[in-house]
Order: structure tokens, then C-alpha cells, then sequence
């Protein structure tokens, strides 16, 4: 894989019961620091976690699309500079995380053929409607 790939990804999420959750288990995964503004800080990564606009019941039960009309959304920024090889095992510790909960998660990036499950589009995870 070519490094010059942005590390930059988006998780979506079903199953958490607000963004302040969902940004609770993220923090408790990465044993970083969360904000009152549903941020979670820890070494290296900043997590927004936000409603998304995109949210549909009917459509979030749709497989394997579905997951564009979760009702919750992971920004997952890091630090200038880090390598792709930090991105992959960062974002899959809490894709493992939120799976381990019982929630869908399903990541977008330039790397999600690195993930577990391909970045959770897999009918053996978690998933609304199941």
C-alpha cells in the first residue's frame, strides 16, 4: 500500500444510544480523555463522534449499504504525519471495540481493505435488523 494514503476515516455506528456513548466507548478503547462535545482525545488521534445527517431506520437495515443510514458517525482525524500502518491499528482496535459491545460499525477509508471484515461490511458482525 502506498504510504501517501490519508489516514483520515469515517466510522458509522448502530447501537449507541447518543454521540456522548458512543464517544464513551471509543474513549474506554483507546483509554483516551472525552470532551462534553462527544470528542475523545487520546495519543496520536482525536474522535469526533456526531448524529449523523444521513440517518435512516429502514435504510440502516439494509445489507451491506445500510450502514450510510446509521444514526451515528465516527470522524477519525490523526495527527500530521502518522503512518497508515498506526491508522489501520488504531481504527480496528475500535471497530473491535464497538463490535464487542453488539454494535454495527462499519469503516470508510482508504485503507479498509486492511481492517478486520473489510471494515465491517461482514454478515458474522453485529448488525440492525439481525
Amino acid at each position: 500500500m502506498s504510504e501517501d494514503v490519508d489516514p483520515y476515516c469515517t466510522v458509522y455506528v448502530h447501537g449507541a444510544e447518543d454521540p456522548q456513548d458512543l464517544a464513551r466507548a471509543v474513549g474506554d478503547v483507546l483509554g483516551g480523555v472525552v470532551d462534553d462535545w462527544s470528542t475523545v482525545t487520546a495519543e496520536g488521534v482525536d474522535v469526533y463522534a456526531r448524529d449523523s445527517d444521513e440517518f435512516s431506520p429502514d435504510g440502516a437495515t439494509e445489507f451491506p449499504i445500510g450502514f450510510y443510514s446509521f444514526p451515528f458517525l465516527l470522524e477519525v482525524v490523526f495527527t500530521e504525519g502518522t503512518a497508515v500502518d498506526t491508522a489501520v491499528e488504531t481504527v480496528a482496535r475500535v471497530l473491535r471495540g464497538l463490535w464487542e459491545r453488539g454494535w454495527a460499525a462499519v469503516a470508510t477509508s482508504g485503507y479498509a481493505d486492511r481492517l478486520p471484515h473489510e471494515g465491517g461490511v461482514s454478515e458474522e458482525l453485529p448488525w440492525p435488523g439481525k
